[in-house]
């Protein structure tokens, strides 16, 4: 292959133009996403019943449903949130499971559980949870006119032309605005005077609204149609719709009750900029692109504004983070590549070698996007971080071979002569060298759970292009040289005389040092090996954190009142709230939403779904004109925020709502106790809470679960109820019926589907009084007073109950600052293990610490993987077992060099960094091969072994050098950005930077010791 790409040129040219015209093709073709697409197991099942109070939530329908999930296959972990009107179930699956399949086992199971379910809840909806289920924009609609029915427009248009945006998924309203509704509101005396129940008003609209088809006749030629037409137009007609009373005679509606065509009660608040709004959430279609989608969402949007004159803010838009941290890391890519380009001139002081070495960059990469427009992949921060890290690699195997043909050239050789000869001198140990690149990645595909998920594209991407960039050497590299290299000439400039005379008295020390070491080997072999143990040390001072923490501009308030507390009064709290925002000057706008969602979404993401709640989004000014990280921020509004009175807890975050949801919800630290006695664990969490708020660093610390919600208990008398004929679910329903109300039917009303609610008059709803003066009909056609049937009581019950695995679970939740991760729970470890449980209770550390542990194990397996891989690797390509054991020795220095900049730059490692680590015992291993496999050279070469290990060495010392400068410097702009996203991909580059700096210098040294240790050893042996 070699001489004919050297022999044939034009043939080796057109080759790579081709590939480089399908490269550019494909780059131009690609799609832009924050991260691979990306499915995550899990499912989650939200179903509403309206009235119901969290403890009758948990045991009618929490309960139930879990034991008809538990039986379906490769369920993993089933979570649960019980609470006021609503029941949210969480079922996360074995990493690999077919969610299509497991949803529907789901759908079956619920069928066969709707029969044990109270008849009247609303049918459970099913949610499949991967990033096309994450909003990739919360909008915030509102209008300067203050008379403006928001709500209206959004049902009427707004929803319907964002929807028929091309890659929108779904529109979904998450609170603000009023439903409209026509409500029946019925006079209890006048319904008791005429001796009427609310089932006959119900029922007297029900079957008044009716369209009845009754079949057909045929008629000559035609067939007609035969429908009857009873469906209401106009609310006013259901005042005079007929009642018949057990005497016979007929009363009207309005003569018992008032017909109101107007709004359901207001659930929730929301406030854009201190006006009436709504919040709403764009989701796009599963196979959409999000940039895409995001881009022509806000051209709509623009479209809507100038029409109707609506205003719009966009507190989150997933596609604007995309956009910037893509740009900022294309900015990095850039100055990688002027670095590698940089370097190789200053070593080689060869302006035309340099350009032939850094030909292989863009041709490599270009190449790659080939492969991953086929595999329908997207340029995102994974495959293009990878790409930047692969912007030093690429080069290697070039500086190698073009390293050797400049050697070569200056010996006199011809360039055709040199150019194929050098190459193929080297090519046993460039491949030796790109193969142990490749496979130290590989195990990566073969990690479970979230590692071997994130990190697939990083791989692929990283191995295609290290072998492009082989192929690049072997042909493109030589045929170049051969063509345009001329001979190297002595420097004539003063600083092309300083760089050679630098290089020069560097190979001579390095060979002096050498020398010295392999004359003494077991003393330089010890302190090599003293130097390890001192260096791995260091581990211990190094911060460990899950994922490294992104500053996107994104402020994310949640704050609770004591439950039970009004929705006017949690209005007026926020108002206060919204006043520190408004006075700091890096906000740039937000959004407050008080009350539940209007879809029971909340709850997923672990959110209190009750008027008690107030949430806001918060957008700053960009982070170039700050001198603040969000972190900062957010921890001086949350210390601002807590001097109002009247707060139960609040939490104050900052980061990307996507990565948030991605990498699991809540906060980092989560300490979980497991009980069925809510007093008990409550007890603990209380005494757990106070003290994490007093380690150093802790920030919103809460509890999960609020046990102050106010709430009336009836119960009832089983002889009375059998007295009367009466059954619980009979006087149940009819009390939840005349205070929640129900739905009687729906009406279109200007071409909307519009509730006919009937319930009490608000002057009977809201008393206290009502329940002992409501009167239940029983079958035998009396009514009897709830009073004589019932026991009333007041009391407080649990706010949310949380399950984990059909436990009763409450958490004591922390976020951490400016401080490690790994720093505070050592601290809380101290603080569970003082702690004597009582019986049946149990403690578990949860949140980022459990799933840092599963990722680092996976990654550490992954590594082991790698290294036992390369070794069989080496040992085929090389024919020996002695020599890969020997350059194996290098992998524990370059984790030396991890300890030591991870511990000076005090930036934690984080699975993005642990990535790093394997990266780079790839590249220090090609290092020792390109040593070892020039001492073999020599000494067949009929070398004398000390003579061989030390020139050997000192010839591969340039070569090495620029190799390792190059992905040092190619990887300095990643390590060293400070753009919005480059915290992802920061720690990667840091340790890539400190395990090679660190192994090269040492493995320079040691690694011929040990190889003319155990050539010493064979010879004694022979």
């Amino acid at each position: 292959m070699i001489k004919l790409a050297v022999k044939r040129p034009i043939l080796t040219f057109v080759v790579f133009s081709v590939l480089i015209v399908f490269g550019l093709f494909s780059l131009f073709k690609l799609k832009i996403d924050l991260f691979p697409k990306v499915t995550l197991p899990s499912v989650s099942v939200v179903t509403f019943y309206r009235g119901a109070s969290s403890e009758d939530i948990e045991k009618l329908i929490t309960e139930p449903l879990e034991r008809f999930f538990s039986t379906i296959p490769n369920v993993k972990t089933i979570r649960s949130f019980s609470q006021e009107n609503l029941s949210t179930i969480i079922l996360e699956f074995e990493q690999g499971t077919n969610l299509d399949f497991a949803v529907n086992d789901i759908r079956d199971k619920i069928d066969l559980a709707l029969r044990f379910l109270p008849s009247d809840i609303e049918r459970p909806t099913i949610y499949k949870f991967d990033l096309s289920q994450v909003p990739i924009m919360l909008i915030a609609i509102y209008s300067d006119d203050s008379l403006r029915d928001i709500r209206k427009d959004f049902d009427d248009y707004i929803q319907t032309e964002l929807e028929r945006v091309p890659g929108v998924g779904q529109v979904l309203l998450f609170g603000g605005g009023r439903k409209r509704q026509v409500n029946i509101l019925i006079d209890k005396s006048k319904l008791e005077a005429y001796n009427l129940t609310l089932d006959q008003v119900v029922n007297a609209i029900k079957f008044n609204n009716l369209n009845v088809p009754v079949g057909d006749i045929k008629y000559g030629d035609i067939d007609w149609t035969i429908r009857v037409e009873g469906d209401i137009k106009n609310p006013n007609e259901i005042k005079n719709l007929p009642i018949f009373r057990r005497d016979g005679s007929i009363i009207k509606i309005s003569d018992v009750a008032k017909v109101d065509y107007s709004y359901a009660d207001k659930i929730n608040d929301v406030k854009v900029l201190g006006r009436e709004g709504l919040f709403v959430g764009i989701f796009k279609q599963a196979d959409a692109n999000a940039v895409e989608t995001a881009q022509r969402v806000k051209k709509k949007l623009n479209e809507i504004s100038k029409i109707y004159n609506i205003k719009f803010l966009i507190p989150t838009d997933f596609s604007r983070n995309v956009e910037n941290s893509i740009r900022n890391l294309n900015r990095d890519l850039i100055f990688s590549a002027i670095f590698v380009i940089l370097v190789t001139f200053l070593l080689l002081r060869n302006i035309t070698a340099s350009i032939i070495i850094s030909i292989a960059i863009p041709t490599s990469l270009i190449v790659a996007f080939i492969y991953l427009y086929l595999s329908g992949t997207t340029i995102n921060l994974i495959s293009l971080s990878a790409l930047a890290l692969a912007v030093g690699l690429v080069v290697d195997d070039a500086i190698v071979v073009m390293e050797n043909i400049f050697y070569h050239r200056e010996k006199g050789e011809t360039p055709i002569s040199a150019s194929i000869f050098a190459t193929e001198e080297v090519s046993q140990a460039v491949i030796a060298s790109t193969l142990t690149r490749i496979s130290v990645v590989l195990p990566l595909l073969f990690a479970g759970g979230f590692v071997g998920l994130f990190f697939r594209e990083l791989v692929f991407s990283i191995a295609i292009t290290l072998f492009i960039s082989l192929l690049v050497s072997f042909t493109l590299t030589p045929t170049l040289a051969s063509k345009f290299l001329r001979n190297p000439k002595p420097p004539t400039t003063i600083v092309g005389k300083f760089l050679d005379n630098s290089l020069k008295a560097l190979e001579n020390a390095h060979k002096k040092l050498l020398r010295w070491s392999v004359n003494h080997k077991f003393l330089a072999f010890s302190l090599g090996i003293l130097i390890f143990i001192l260096g791995f040390s260091l581990f211990r001072f190094v911060k460990t954190e899950f994922i490294p923490q992104q500053d996107t501009g994104d402020i994310r308030i949640i704050a609770l009142l004591p439950p039970g507390t009004k929705l006017e009064k949690t209005i007026e709290v926020k108002n206060k709230i919204e006043e520190i925002l408004k006075n700091n000057k890096y906000i740039d706008f937000y959004v407050f939403r008080v009350g539940p969602t209007e879809s029971g979404l909340g709850s997923i993401s672990g959110l209190v779904e009750a008027s008690n709640f107030i949430g806001a989004q918060a957008k700053l000014i960009d982070l170039k004109i700050r001198n603040k990280d969000s972190r900062t921020i957010a921890s001086e509004i949350e210390s601002k925020i807590k001097e109002i009175p009247g707060i139960q807890s609040i939490e104050v975050s900052s980061g990307s709502f996507a990565n948030q949801l991605l990498f699991g919800g809540g906060k980092p630290i989560s300490i979980e106790i497991y009980g069925d006695d809510i007093e008990k664990t409550d007890s603990i969490a209380n005494l757990i809470k106070e003290k994490i708020e007093k380690i150093k660093g802790t920030v919103g610390v809460t509890i999960s679960r609020q046990s102050a919600n106010p709430e009336i208990k009836i119960k009832l008398d089983y002889s009375q109820l059998a007295k009367h004929g009466l059954t619980i679910a009979q006087v149940g329903n009819y009390i939840r019926n005349a205070i929640f109300g129900t739905t009687a039917s729906t009406i279109k009303i200007e071409g909307l589907d519009i509730d006919v609610v009937v319930r009490l008059d608000e002057n009977y709803r809201n008393t206290l009084s009502i329940l002992n003066n409501l009167q239940i009909p029983t079958p035998f056609g009396y009514n009897v007073y709830l009073s004589d049937i019932a026991q009333v009581s007041y009391g407080y019950g649990p706010l949310v109950i949380e399950r984990i695995n059909k436990q009763r679970v409450v958490k004591v939740e922390t976020d951490y600052y400016q401080r490690a991760l790994s720093e505070i729970i050592n601290e809380i470890d101290k603080i569970i293990n003082e702690i004597k449980l009582p019986p049946g209770i149990s403690i578990k550390i949860s949140g980022s610490v459990e799933r840092q542990k599963e990722a680092f194990g996976q990654l550490f397996l992954a590594l082991i993987l790698g290294i036992i891989l390369i070794y069989l690797v080496m040992a085929g390509q090389l024919n020996s077992f002695l020599y890969p054991a020997i350059i194996m020795l290098s992998v524990p220095f370059s984790l030396v060099g991890v300890a030591i900049i991870f511990s000076i730059t005090r930036v934690p490692l984080s699975v993005n960094g642990f990535v790093g680590v394997i990266l780079v015992s790839g590249v220090v291993l090609a290092n020792a091969i390109l040593m070892t496999d020039y001492m073999n050279i020599l000494k067949a070469r009929g070398y004398d072994l000390i003579d061989a290990v030390v020139e050997g060495a000192s010839r591969r010392l340039r070569p090495i050098l620029i190799t390792t400068l190059v992905v040092i410097f190619g990887s300095l702009p990643l390590a060293l950005s400070k753009g919005e996203g480059s915290e992802q991909f920061k720690p990667l580059a840091i340790a890539v930077i400190g395990g090679l700096a660190f192994s090269t210098i040492i493995t320079l040294f040691f690694i011929p010791t040990v190889y003319s240790i155990f050539e010493s050893l064979k010879r004694r042996r022979k």
